[in-house]
């Protein structure tokens, strides 16, 4: 592969960077100004002026989840050699598992259809690997198609979001074989142990608990007096100290939070919860940890660009930029049909990391040195596709949060659920 320069230091870089390799990459470009002169798996983060600056035309890769305006920002500096990448932070099949799923061994032409780092990784596998299978790309359009194209063979799949205009040229191949429909099988069978999760509470309910300061000790005191099964999420563990209770499910989904604070998400498991995190390929020394639900996040850019919600967890759980849309999917898929938000005042100040967007901030100083810019209409988005899903479903979810802004669900007064509406433990 051709060097390449990376936009974006978030989550997804760290799946790039391990799937085309350190060595392929010169620079991560972004535009926080904290992370610029900072490195990320060694490798320099850098401002897109200094690219500018050094004259050259590069590939800039995109890894970004949200990289409408990163486009913009490129075309106004009349940049046009970059590529969007995949989710690739849960990691990606290899080139050599792609062409034995797709049973490439008697083929001799195939059509590639869909041009990023997967197809381009697969290219040069197959030209050093397999020289008598010859292919033909059509990067992105069917306006590329010619009138004496031959139909009559093999089409793999990279594309991320399939068009209906896509299906439509699709349909006149013999087969079709999709990257991502093959990734998500083998992740279906590696995440069967999450099987015994579906419908475990079924029409029960459940309060999912997020980490806005305007949530209370004396909340989380109702919530353990009253044996009521909770979701729990990020540094909440750092509450710990002050109340008895614990949620009966934690999840994380951040990479930096996993990576930072690895030790203590392991010891989670002694409190006897289920701890649930979404599985980042392994990166530096982040191994799996015994006893942990890992799922996955699709490769596809499913909920960016189409607003869907998962309701099979053992396939992949969509993300949202709020942990929050995890935690209501993995209820969902658990069975629960009535679902209470607390602490989800969903109005971040600055970077997630600064001081005075949680509810633990007084207690600790985070030790990450940001988090990353927040998406808040992104976030909210993610609860509009939850409630339209949740209409659908026949399923109830309020909202219980002391104030904030989120207007997505029917507000419930927290104080008033405890006056008699729960039913105290016996």
């Amino acid at each position: 592969m051709n060097k390449v320069y990376i936009f974006g230091a978030g989550n997804n870089a760290y799946g790039v960077v391990s799937y085309i390799g350190c060595e392929n990459v010169i620079a991560i470009i972004d535009n926080e100004k904290k992370k610029q002169g900072d490195r990320l798996l060694g490798i320099p983060i850098i401002s897109l002026n200094e690219y500018v600056a050094k004259n050259n035309n590069e590939q800039i890769v995109i890894s970004a989840a949200i990289y409408n305006e990163i486009i913009i920002q490129l075309e106004e500096r009349n940049i046009h050699n970059y590529s969007v990448a995949p989710i690739l932070s849960r990691g990606m099949v290899s080139p050599e598992e792609i062409y034995i799923k797709c049973g490439l061994e008697k083929d001799r032409e195939i059509v590639i259809f869909g041009s990023n780092i997967v197809s381009d990784k697969f290219i040069d596998y197959i030209t050093q690997n397999h020289k008598d299978l010859r292919y033909e790309m059509i990067c992105d359009s069917i306006n590329e198609v010619h009138n004496d194209f031959n139909y009559r063979r093999k089409v793999i799949v990279f594309k991320e979001n399939i068009e209906l205009r896509d299906k439509e040229f699709l349909s006149n191949f013999q087969e079709i074989c999709d990257v991502y429909e093959i990734i998500g099988e083998e992740r279906k069978e590696k995440m069967s142990k999450l099987i015994r999760f579906k419908d475990k509470h079924k029409d029960e309910r459940c309060f999912i608990v997020c980490n806005g300061p305007s949530l209370r000790i004396s909340d989380l005191e109702k919530l353990y007096d009253n044996n009521i099964y909770t979701f729990g999420c990020n540094l909440i563990f750092k509450m710990y100290s002050d109340t008895y209770w614990r949620p009966n499910a934690y999840v994380i989904t951040e990479f930096g939070l996993y990576k930072t604070y690895y030790d203590e998400i392991r010891d989670l498991k002694k409190d006897n919860n289920e701890v649930f995190v979404k599985g980042i390929c392994e990166i530096e020394q982040m191994k799996e940890l015994d006893g942990i639900n890992y799922y996955y996040e699709d490769c596809r850019r499913k909920y960016y660009e189409n607003e869907v919600f998962s309701d099979d967890i053992v396939r992949g759980v969509y993300s949202g930029y709020t942990v929050a849309y995890d935690m209501i999917q993995i209820a969902v898929y658990m069975g629960f049909s009535e679902i209470y938000l607390i602490g989800a005042d969903f109005n971040y100040n600055g970077d997630a990391a600064q001081k005075g967007n949680h509810v633990y901030d007084s207690k600790f100083q985070d030790k990450r040195k940001m988090a990353g810019r927040s998406y808040i209409d992104c976030s909210i988005n993610a609860m509009e596709v939850s409630r339209k899903y949740a209409e659908a479903h026949g399923i109830k979810i309020y909202n219980a949060t002391r104030g904030g802004k989120l207007e997505v669900f029917e507000r419930k007064e927290l104080d008033e659920l405890f006056k008699g509406y729960f039913k105290r433990a016996n």
